[in-house]
């Protein structure tokens, strides 16, 4: 039985040989489910490489997340904003 891939475990995918962590996972209706892996490191401008996505399937686990991402209330109602003086 293979391990199930979550955010922030990193893999390696076999076809290109990108290895990265998990950060996002996209589920479909039609079981294609993908997961978005951030390549470590800068690319030569000097910012992060952008996400590369591939099918949760082919991907490998070389490493699972020692800590649970942290659950945090996001979005929803917001705290009224006043004036200033």
């Amino acid at each position: 039985m293979e391990q199930e891939i979550a955010l922030g475990d990193v893999v390696k995918d076999p076809i290109t040989g990108a290895v990265g962590t998990v950060v996002a996972i996209t589920e479909y209706l039609t079981g294609c489910n993908r997961a978005s892996v951030q390549l470590p490191g800068l690319n030569k401008e000097m910012k992060a490489w952008e996400w590369l996505t591939f099918d949760v399937p082919t991907l490998k686990i070389v490493s699972k997340l020692k800590v649970p991402a942290e659950k945090r209330k996001t979005g929803g109602p917001q705290p009224k904003v006043s004036k200033y003086n």
